[in-house]
């Protein structure tokens, strides 16, 4: 991951890949297992809300410790949903949750019928929480950025860049909009996931991802040495999600790979 001004964390993340059973009762053990801070009764209601994860989409656990702070962020992520929930189902659960962590769904802004592909929820060491919302878009310009995007978050000089220099590989969009449990605008992400199985040659893609990480004047090290780390490792290193994130604190790009 690189950002504009790096912070020093260690991150964990298990999903119910494979799992058949007990996922949502070693989920809530590893919550109450961190000093009794979290928000566990809304945990519950949000997994029981969710229903049996194994068999209706993928439930990604996340945690992520800071610097020089105790404990860590929480992350629960339902992903995968447009697989098997319908539009209005999707929907439907997004009132629900906004319904447990008492959000007005209506004032998120997020249209009629939003196509949602997934959404996480933060709960944070002081019992607060926030929501984060992924809208799928299969195709995308400027034009439709311009109806979508209507925060002053938004820096239209990097988006810019990043779809004419990103905008040639086969993929797919994720927007996703944070709030806090005040309905406040916490920032706006725009992610590119791709299609690798579609993709033949992956070095003009990390070229593209390098090219752009400069323009916009983030330092690439990290990147670059992690490219030739693997390779030297006899790994092939390959992209598969990229993203920008507009908050009242500035820009960050992410870049996430793997290995093969």
């Amino acid at each position: 991951r690189v950002k504009e001004k790096p912070e020093r964390s260690l991150r964990f993340s298990y999903n119910n890949y494979g799992e058949k059973e007990n996922f949502k009762r070693k989920v809530l053990k590893l919550f109450d297992a961190v000093d009794g801070r979290y928000d566990l009764l809304t945990l519950k209601k949000i997994l029981n809300l969710m229903g049996k994860t194994d068999k209706k989409h993928q439930t990604t656990v996340g945690l992520e410790w800071l610097v020089n702070q105790r404990f860590p962020r929480f992350k629960v992520y339902f992903e995968e949903l447009f697989h098997t929930y319908s539009k209005e189902e999707r929907i439907k659960k997004i009132k629900n949750i906004c319904g447990l962590i008492g959000l007005d769904y209506f004032s998120l802004g997020l249209g009629q019928k939003p196509e949602i592909g997934a959404f996480c929820v933060d709960f944070l060491p002081n019992e607060e929480k926030s929501l984060k919302v992924y809208l799928l878009v299969k195709k995308i310009d400027q034009k439709v950025l311009g109806q979508i995007f209507t925060s002053p978050l938004l820096n239209r000089k990097y988006l810019k860049l990043f779809l004419d220099l990103l905008n040639k590989t086969k993929c797919f969009y994720y927007l996703t909009k944070r709030f806090d449990e005040k309905g406040e605008l916490i920032s706006w992400k725009l992610y590119k996931i791709y299609e690798v199985k579609q993709i033949n040659d992956f070095k003009p893609l990390i070229k593209e991802i390098l090219v752009f990480l400069n323009k916009i004047g983030y330092e690439k090290t990290k990147v670059v040495n992690f490219i030739k780390l693997s390779r030297n490792n006899k790994f092939l290193p390959y992209p598969v999600i990229f993203s920008l994130d507009f908050s009242k604190n500035g820009i960050k790009a992410d870049s996430y790979f793997s290995l093969k």
